[in-house]
């Protein structure tokens, strides 16, 4: 019985990422169509093209550069172009798109696997980030794998919001693959570093309206200790990087960008 039902509730959920799958290719067919594209495929051609996989490992300890994005930056663009064509923008397109939907995908997850929301809440939900008139810009327009950070931290507060109610070992097991994942988000894009603002937050109430396996107080002091690593990050990620951007980087960024 208990198969049956999860069974049955796959192939509803199916039916709801199958729907909100069909109505992005439909909002979205017009980039299938025009023979355009971003420009930052034509950048990384030139930053990617021929090297070998070792140098782009290496960008990996580039931390002193304006923006560490090795993760979304130039990663991407060299494991896809070992497959696809740098002249064939119909399939980057469709990858570019893919990690959009991806994202799309994990919203829905965690509205409805780890929030407890409604099918119809998480659909909606998906369908919002979707839809919006700003992701057209951003999806084709300007950066083609800019949702990577998007997609890693979505799971990462998902593993984490699901280790909240879990028993002691499963929460460790959660705790450690959704920081691993944040590791990997902030690589992808420095917005990611607001996770653990947020992850305290959901800790907080969760443990107020008492939807965790233990007692509000010992579960506030169990997140307490599960946000270290988190929170950690977030001065390694300062002195590593952030602190070893020459002065005035931003500053003539901005007399450039004016000129």
């Amino acid at each position: 019985m208990h198969s049956t039902g999860q069974a049955g509730r796959f192939r509803t959920n199916l039916v709801y990422v199958g729907f909100l799958t069909l109505l992005s290719f439909l909002i979205y067919s017009e980039i299938f169509t025009y023979t355009t594209f971003g420009p930052e495929t034509a950048m990384f051609y030139y930053e990617t093209d021929s090297h070998p996989f070792g140098l782009m490992l290496r960008s990996y300890t580039y931390f002193q550069l304006s923006w560490y994005r090795p993760t979304s930056f130039g990663l991407p663009y060299w494991v896809i172009q070992q497959f696809v064509g740098w002249h064939n923008l119909f399939a980057w397109k469709f990858i570019h798109f893919w990690t959009v939907l991806a994202a799309a995908y994990a919203i829905y997850w965690l509205v409805v696997s780890c929030l407890g929301g409604t099918r119809m809440a998480g659909l909606l939900s998906a369908t919002y980030f979707i839809a919006q008139p700003s992701l057209y810009a951003a999806v084709m327009e300007v950066a083609g794998f800019d949702f990577l950070h998007i997609l890693l931290t979505v799971l990462s507060v998902g593993l984490y919001i699901q280790g909240t109610r879990a028993g002691t070992r499963r929460c460790v097991l959660l705790t450690f693959a959704a920081w691993v994942l944040f590791v990997i988000a902030i690589t992808a894009k420095e917005m990611a570093l607001a996770t653990p603002g947020y992850l305290l937050t959901a800790g907080a109430l969760l443990g107020w309206f008492g939807r965790g396996t233990v007692p509000p107080g010992r579960h506030l002091r169990r997140e307490a200790l599960r946000l270290i690593p988190f929170f950690s990050m977030l001065v390694v990620y300062y002195f590593v990087h952030t602190a070893r951007i020459p002065a005035g980087t931003f500053r003539s960024c901005r007399r450039g960008s004016a000129r």
